[in-house]
């Protein structure tokens, strides 16, 4: 933890079923405005992209099973998506994954439906929304 208590190393996951690279750089963008949002600072936090690209919402990606080990390895203190749908597009797979880092004690944000772990109202906010569209 950094002094001003935030976690310093974070991570991006971004995916595209098309390999569609405007869209990859769309994710990059919002989630570059939201880690500025949630006061993060480059100063002092590391920053780790890891990329899907040409892979479907239905599977993880190997950038995807990547994260996954960072995770359970303890390497990543936050996980930022700018959807939830990048993580998957299966309901129960998305509360599944939540649970897994919510174990290794990892914060969760994702943009573009604002929500982040840190909040307890948060993740209820997730389910009311259903998660993935």
């Amino acid at each position: 933890m950094t002094a001003n208590n935030h976690p310093n190393r974070i991570e991006f996951l971004l995916r595209s079923a098309t390999g569609d690279l405007a869209d990859l750089r769309r994710q990059r963008k919002l989630l570059e405005k939201e880690f500025v949002r949630r006061g993060f600072d480059l100063s002092t936090c590391s920053l780790e992209i890891y990329r899907d690209t040409h892979q479907s919402g239905l599977r993880p990606g190997p950038e995807f099973q990547r994260m996954s080990r960072d995770v359970a390895t303890g390497k990543l203190d936050v996980v930022m998506v700018s959807r939830m749908n990048r993580i998957s597009r299966k309901f129960t797979e998305l509360l599944k994954f939540y649970k897994f880092l919510e174990t290794h004690r990892i914060r969760f944000i994702s943009a573009e439906e604002n929500v982040d772990s840190i909040t307890s109202h948060s993740m209820q906010r997730a389910v009311d929304f259903g998660g993935v569209r």
